[in-house]
């Protein structure tokens, strides 16, 4: 509980300047409980009125902010010089919207943590976008290695085409190496053929002449 005192008296809480000495030295005391209830005590010889009625000297009075308090007529209270005092309701409501406000915040992060899967089995979790940004990036490097050895199979098999046309054209040559040999060999054959019966003839012609030699022989002996 607060408690100020009000008076001309320099020690007061709160200081009336008052020549007069209509205002006592220790005019009256407010106290503020810790609820925000407040009271009001008059300790003076020409009193202290709330909302214009006097009241009884040296007793507790309820009084709020909204009433208007004079000090013998000659000074009205300023309730801008006594502090708001919060109340213990008011205390009470900030501790639980603060407990409410941090359980929410622990169940925003559990359910973020748990989230349940999709009909794939996926799990959905907080940090998909830098899961899809690895992903993609992953891709990347697969498309670039795969483009890599396509290229190089690319020239491989280049390389293997132009083998295999080089061992075609060999075969191709050889070929028509051994088809002009076939050729060669052949008119060979007709030659020694042509050269065979060139020398029946011969044998023929002299079979022939010796003949004609051994008629004339013996036509002479007849």
């Amino acid at each position: 509980m607060k408690t100020y005192s009000v008076g001309r008296d320099l020690s007061c809480d709160i200081v009336i300047n008052d020549n007069s000495d209509v205002i006592s030295r220790r005019h009256a005391i407010i106290q503020v409980a810790g609820n925000g209830d407040i009271t009001i005590t008059d300790c003076s010889t020409n009193g202290t009125y709330v909302n214009g009625i006097r009241i009884a000297g040296n007793t507790p009075v309820p009084v709020t902010r909204n009433d208007s308090i004079s000090f013998a007529h000659v000074s009205k209270l300023d309730w801008n010089m006594i502090p708001k005092q919060r109340g213990v309701f008011q205390y009470a409501l900030y501790a639980l919207c603060v407990i409410v406000a941090v359980c929410l915040a622990f169940g925003v992060i559990k359910y973020i943590d748990n989230r349940p899967t999709d009909s794939g089995g996926t799990a959905i979790v907080a940090q998909d976008s830098i899961n899809k940004e690895s992903v993609a990036k992953d891709d990347s490097i697969k498309k670039t290695e795969d483009a890599a050895k396509a290229g190089k199979s690319g020239k491989e098999a280049a390389k293997d085409k132009e083998k295999d046309k080089t061992a075609r054209k060999g075969k191709a040559s050889q070929d028509k190496d051994k088809s002009s040999q076939g050729k060669d060999k052949s008119s060979q054959g007709k030659d020694k053929s042509s050269q065979d019966k060139d020398k029946s003839s011969q044998d023929k012609d002299k079979s022939s002449q010796d003949k004609e030699q051994s008629g004339g022989q013996q036509g002479e002996r007849l």
